[in-house]
C-alpha cells in the first residue's frame, strides 16, 4: 500500500473511502484502541507524504539575480486558521482525557473507561488533519477529477455496507420479515456498545449514490446507480432509526429537488438540437426516477405495516423521547464547574465519568483483565449489573467461534467468587447485537475465594443447522453474569465439541484480552450521550463543539461555490454535511474513529474544493468567468 500510494499519488481517495467500512476485525482480533483502517491510513500517509517530499526535492529553484522578488502565494486565511484552533482544541481535549484518567497506564487491550480511550477517539482529527496536504496535491489535477475518484471510493464503501446488510437480514430474520426485532448494524461493529456508527455513515455517503445517478451518462452505470440507490433505502429502512430516516430523506429530497431545478434552468440554455439528439434519452431517465419512486415507496410501505417493527418503534417515540431527555440531562450534570463548560471533561473520558458519576442507571456490566502471579494464572473478572436485575445479561466477554452443525458443546474451566453468584456461558448464532438460535449452561458459583472451583458446564439446546452459502451465521460465545453486583473471576477456560475439538483461542487469557471482544445488547446508555453536540460539550467543551460546528458550517459555505463548477456534486456534499448535521442531534458518532474520519474527510474534501472553485481561484480563471452547470 505504502508502494501505490507513492506511486499512484492520487489514488488514495478511492482506496480510502473503500475500504473504511469493513477494515475493521474487532470482534476477531479483540482489538478497540487500533483497527485495521488505522494501518491502512497510516500506509497511505507514508507513501503519500514520501511521493510528496520526492516531488518537492525535484521541483527546481528558479535563480534569481539582483534583489528577490516576492513570490505570488496563496493561502486560504480561513482555513488556515480554523485548522489551528481545531488542532489546538484537540490537544487540549487530549491533555484534560489523560489528566483526567485515574492512572496513566498503558495496555493493548484497555477498553473504552480506560485511560487511553482519549487516544482512540482522538485518532480521528489527527488523521483528518493529516489528509489536507494530500487533498491539496490531488485536488491540483481538478476539482472534476478529484471529486470522481471520491466519488468511486464512497460508492465502492456503500456497496459494501450494502451487500453486508443484504447478507445480515438474510441470514438472521430474512429480507422480508418486517416484524422481528432486528436492526441491521453490517461491519460496523463499534456498535458492540450501541452508539450511531451506521446511522452516521449512512447519512454521510448516500447522497454519493444520488449522485452516481444522476451525473451517469450511459443505461448500464444508470441502472446500477438506481440499483444501488434502491438498496441503500433498504438498508436506512432496516436500521430502524429514527435519525437515519430524517438525515437520510431531507438532505436527498432536498438535493434531488434542487438539482432538478438546476437541470431546468441548465437546460433552457442548451441547444434545441442537442436537446432533440438526447430527448428519447431523457424520457428513459424519467421513467427511472419514477419507477426508483414506486420501488421506495413500496419498500417504505412494506416496512411500516401495522405489525411491523417500525411501527411499534414509532408508537413508542414519546417514551424514547422522554428517555433521551432524562439521559441528556443526566449527561449535562457531568459539568460540574465553569472551566468543564468550557474545556470539557476531558476527550473519551465520558463512559468512565457517566458510570461513576450517575449511579442510578448504571451499567449492564463490565470486564478486567488481570495478569496474575507466580502463584495464580492470569484471568479475567466479569461483573454483572450493580444495581439493576432487569440488566442482567446485556453485556458479555464474547468471541468469535466456528458453529459446528449437529454438534453440543461443553465448556469447563476454573472460577471463583467471594459469593453465590450465577454465571451464564453461551454459544450463539450472532451477528452482534441480537442472539438466534442458542445452546446455554447455567453456572451458580460456590464461594470459593481465594481459591479456584473447576466447573464443567454442558451446554443445553438445539445442535446448530447447517446454513446456504450465501447466508452463513457467525458463532459467538458469551460469558456473562446475571446477578445484580455480581463478579466471577475466570481462568483457563475452554469450550469443546463432544468429540474433543477445543473451540476457543487464548482460553487461558495469557495474551490478554486477545480474540476476546465485550458486548453490550439493548442497553446502551453509559457508552453514548446519544448526540453529538453533547457529546462534545461534555467531553470538549465549548472549545472543541464550536470548531467542529464551524467546521460543518463552513464545508457547507464552501460546497455553495462549486454550483458553477458542477451543482450535482456541491449539492452532493451539502446533503452529506448537512445529514451528519441532523444524525448528530440524536445519535453519537464521533466516539467511533471510522465514521468520525469519514466526516473530516469529506468536509476537508469540501472546504479545499471550494475554494479552488471560488472567485479568482486557479479552477474558475481556467473556465472563465461564466458559471456552468455540468449536469
Amino acid at each position: 500500500m505504502v508502494l501505490a500510494t507513492a506511486r499512484w499519488p492520487h489514488l488514495w481517495l478511492v482506496l480510502v473511502p473503500a475500504g473504511l467500512p469493513w477494515l475493521n476485525f474487532s470482534p476477531w482480533t479483540g482489538w478497540l484502541l487500533v483497527e485495521e483502517f488505522d494501518l491502512l491510513l497510516l500506509a497511505v500517509f507514508a507513501g503519500g507524504f514520501f511521493r510528496l517530499a520526492i516531488d518537492a526535492a525535484r521541483t527546481p529553484v528558479p535563480a534569481v539575480s539582483g534583489p528577490a522578488l516576492p513570490m505570488p502565494a496563496h493561502r486560504d486565511t480561513a482555513l488556515y486558521w480554523l485548522v489551528v484552533v481545531l488542532a489546538m482544541s484537540g490537544v487540549v481535549g487530549v491533555m484534560r482525557g489523560l489528566a483526567a484518567a485515574e492512572s496513566l497506564t498503558f495496555g493493548w487491550w484497555q477498553g473504552y473507561g480506560d485511560p487511553l480511550n482519549t487516544l482512540r477517539v482522538a485518532k480521528s482529527l489527527l488523521f483528518g488533519l493529516l489528509t489536507l496536504p494530500l487533498l491539496r496535491r490531488t485536488l491540483q489535477i481538478g476539482v472534476p477529477k478529484s471529486s470522481t475518484l471520491l466519488l468511486v471510493g464512497m460508492l465502492l464503501g456503500l456497496t459494501c455496507v450494502a451487500t453486508a446488510a443484504l447478507w445480515e437480514r438474510l441470514a438472521y430474520p430474512g429480507l422480508l420479515d418486517f416484524s422481528t426485532v432486528y436492526r441491521v448494524t453490517a461491519l460496523f461493529w463499534e456498535m458492540h456498545v450501541g452508539g450511531g456508527a451506521v446511522d452516521a455513515y449512512l447519512a454521510l455517503a448516500s447522497p454519493f449514490a444520488i449522485l452516481a445517478l444522476m451525473k451517469s451518462r450511459n443505461l448500464r452505470t444508470r441502472l446500477g446507480a438506481a440499483l444501488l440507490l434502491v438498496v441503500v433505502a433498504y438498508v436506512c429502512l432496516m436500521t430502524f432509526s429514527r435519525g437515519v430516516y430524517l438525515s437520510v430523506a431531507i438532505p436527498a429530497l432536498f438535493m434531488v429537488v434542487a438539482g432538478l431545478v438546476l437541470r431546468r434552468v441548465a437546460a433552457s440554455r442548451t441547444a434545441t438540437r442537442e436537446l432533440a439528439d438526447r430527448r428519447w434519452f431523457g424520457r428513459l431517465v424519467s421513467r427511472l426516477h419514477w419507477w426508483l419512486l414506486v420501488m421506495i415507496g413500496v419498500l417504505v410501505w412494506q416496512a411500516a405495516g401495522p405489525d411491523s417493527f417500525l411501527a411499534n418503534r414509532l408508537a413508542n417515540t414519546d417514551k424514547v423521547w422522554a428517555a433521551r431527555q432524562t439521559h441528556w440531562d443526566n449527561s449535562i450534570g457531568l459539568l460540574k464547574s465553569p472551566a468543564q463548560w468550557w474545556w470539557g471533561i476531558g476527550w473519551g473520558r465520558f463512559p468512565a465519568t457517566y458510570s461513576r458519576g450517575i449511579p442510578v442507571p448504571g451499567a449492564a456490566g463490565s470486564v478486567a483483565h488481570h495478569v496474575g502471579d507466580l502463584s495464580t494464572l492470569p484471568y479475567v473478572t466479569v461483573r454483572g449489573p450493580p444495581n439493576d436485575a432487569r440488566k442482567a445479561g446485556l453485556f458479555a466477554l464474547t468471541q468469535r467461534i466456528d458453529l459446528q452443525p449437529g454438534r453440543a458443546y461443553i465448556a469447563s474451566g476454573y472460577v471463583r467468587s467471594n459469593a453465590r453468584p450465577t454465571f451464564v456461558v453461551q454459544v450463539c448464532e450472532r451477528h452482534l447485537l441480537y442472539d438466534w438460535q442458542c445452546q446455554s449452561g447455567v453456572v451458580r458459583v460456590q464461594p470459593s475465594f481465594p481459591g479456584w472451583r473447576h466447573v464443567t458446564v454442558p451446554l443445553e439446546g438445539r445442535p446448530f443447522a447447517a446454513q446456504p452459502w450465501y447466508a452463513q451465521r457467525l458463532g459467538m460465545l458469551s460469558l456473562s453474569v446475571v446477578s445484580v453486583a455480581g463478579q466471577v473471576d475466570i481462568s483457563d477456560f475452554g469450550v469443546t465439541t463432544h468429540q474433543g475439538r477445543q473451540v476457543l483461542v487464548n482460553g487461558d487469557f495469557a495474551r490478554g484480552l486477545a480474540r476476546w471482544f465485550p458486548a453490550a445488547q439493548y442497553y446502551f446508555v453509559p457508552w453514548h450521550t446519544d448526540s453529538m453536540f453533547l457529546e462534545l460539550l461534555v467531553e470538549r467543551g465549548l472549545v472543541g463543539l464550536l470548531p467542529t460546528v464551524a467546521l460543518l458550517v463552513f464545508a457547507a459555505v464552501r460546497s455553495r461555490r462549486l454550483m458553477g463548477q458542477d451543482a450535482w456534486l456541491a449539492l452532493c456534499l451539502l446533503a452529506s454535511v448537512a445529514g451528519a448535521l441532523i444524525v448528530g442531534f440524536a445519535s453519537s458518532y464521533l466516539d467511533v474513529p471510522r465514521v468520525a474520519f469519514l466526516m473530516y474527510l469529506l468536509c476537508f474534501f469540501a472546504v479545499l474544493a471550494g475554494a479552488r472553485s471560488g472567485p479568482g481561484s486557479a479552477d474558475s480563471l481556467a473556465r472563465g468567468a461564466r458559471p456552468s452547470y455540468a449536469l
